[in-house]
């Protein structure tokens, strides 16, 4: 018998008797606000590479002696 935590389906398992269950409301607000979350991973990711990318470009553009990166580039805030 297969148990129902090893579900992908969060909603597998039926409640556990006396234990509170959030409310809509709470849920609501925990999927919008891991939605947020998501998406600013995803921005932060997409920008990582995107500035992966062009360090990339500009070392392949120019020799060590040459040219210098500068730093204020090499800086990520999360």
């Amino acid at each position: 018998m297969d148990d129902c935590r090893d579900s992908a389906n969060e909603n597998a398992c039926p409640p556990i008797h006396g234990a509170e269950t959030p409310s809509s409301t709470a849920q609501i607000e925990l999927d919008e606000q891991l939605t947020v979350a998501e998406r600013a991973l995803s921005n932060v990711t997409t920008y990582a590479q995107e500035m992966m990318a062009h360090l990339r470009f500009r070392r392949n553009q120019c020799s060590i002696i040459h040219c210098r990166l500068p730093t204020d580039i090499l800086i990520i805030i999360f």
